[in-house]
């Protein structure tokens, strides 16, 4: 299939880290800008040296000061974490291309720890419901996935070899 990240303009709002923007360069972006709310973020980027075709610009969520129709798919890594979500996303829809793509992403609140590496577990989630609500405001065709953790269980038994063992499992299902 075709790329939502090669030869595209991408604007990556929220969560700004080094590892983020320029995989995203590295993917062969045409031209990513990356914004946060926070200072210390961008300049820990900046810090860190960026390509040459990735922008990072501190500015509020909430007020994008880009025109209208600049980008050809928008990523909102950390959306739970937004409190005015439905200002960023209707922000989001207009500097998106009317062909462009939007990719939100939460953690599940039912989880305890992130599958994520660079998400810390106290961070902001939204519902499925709020989630696609929010997006259905802005966007005719929504489309949500999920990612579910996996938990493993091991059946150990430490009867020795020459003994039966007291209980038995019956795996045939």
């Amino acid at each position: 299939g075709e790329s939502l990240i090669a030869h595209r303009r991408i604007l990556c709002v929220g969560g700004v880290s080094a590892e983020r923007a320029t995989s995203l360069v590295q993917l062969r972006a045409r031209f990513v800008c990356a914004i946060d709310a926070d200072p210390t973020r961008i300049e820990e980027v900046r810090g860190a040296g960026h390509p040459q075709n990735l922008s990072l610009q501190c500015m509020p969520y909430g007020a994008l000061t880009f025109r209208d129709g600049s980008f050809d798919l928008v990523i909102l890594p950390e959306i739970g974490r937004i409190d005015d979500r439905a200002a960023l996303v209707a922000e989001a829809r207009r500097v998106l291309d009317p062909r462009g793509y939007l990719a939100a992403f939460t953690r599940n609140r039912g989880c305890s720890s992130s599958l994520s590496r660079d998400e810390d577990s106290d961070g902001g989630s939204v519902s499925y419901d709020d989630l696609y609500g929010t997006l259905a405001e802005h966007f005719t065709v929504v489309t949500m996935f999920g990612q579910s953790p996996f938990v493993g269980y091991g059946v150990v038994d430490f009867t020795p070899a020459d003994e039966e063992p007291p209980i038995s499992f019956d795996a045939s299902l």
